[in-house]
């Protein structure tokens, strides 16, 4: 589906992800200090999700689902259905430097 979008789109697309990378690192290690600052549970909610939108909207699919599981277990955490795991801000990391690995 990238065969669709021109190459503007996508490095433009990219250069949103880097900010919004960028803005989850510094809500992850912020979060460390703050477990139960909902606002920054919200905010990295908020950019998994349009990190997920856009790789669905490029037809990154395999970024797209895997950008869509790390969301779910966000959601679960911001709507208190489970709660914040020690090991939470360190598999974000990861996730983080995995999903670089799709680019």
């Amino acid at each position: 589906m990238t065969d669709q979008f021109d190459q503007e789109t996508v490095t433009l697309f990219l250069s949103e992800c880097d900010e919004m990378i960028e803005k989850l690192e510094n809500d992850l290690f912020n979060l460390e200090s703050n477990p139960n600052d909902e606002s920054i549970i919200n905010s990295i909610f908020r950019c998994y999700h349009s990190i997920k939108g856009g790789d669905g909207m490029l037809g990154w699919s395999e970024l797209s689902h895997y950008t869509h599981q790390v969301e779910n277990c966000i959601s679960k955490i911001r709507d208190e259905k489970i709660a914040l795991p020690p090991q939470f801000i360190s598999v974000c990391l990861e996730c983080i430097t995995t999903g670089k690995t799709f680019r």
